[in-house]
């Protein structure tokens, strides 16, 4: 196993745009498969993310802030994408903490 630090300052930008990652082709079932798909694996590693780095991430502004704008976020996509209102509870929780 190879370990990689990466400073939340690059890492919260990257999650952000893996989460909105669209394919490029496709049917359009396949498309939305995979666009539900990729938003859980996102959220599912914040979520790890936040848990391990709970203390730092209340110290450092810029990746709170990162938080409550993927919070926000994945609210707004829960409309569309009922699928992902599950995950939002958690979310809500850590930023709450």
């Amino acid at each position: 196993m190879h370990c990689v630090f990466v400073p939340n300052s690059q890492l919260c930008p990257l999650l952000m745009a893996h989460y909105h990652a669209q394919p490029s082709q496709g049917s359009e079932q396949e498309r939305m498969d995979y666009s539900l798909n990729n938003k859980r694996r996102v959220i599912r590693l914040v979520l790890q993310w936040a848990a391990i780095n709970t203390e730092h991430l209340q110290e450092e502004d810029s990746s709170f802030n990162f938080l409550q704008e993927f919070y926000e976020t994945v609210c707004e996509d829960s409309r569309l994408i009922p699928a992902l209102k599950d995950q939002l509870p958690e979310l809500e929780k850590i930023i709450t903490q």
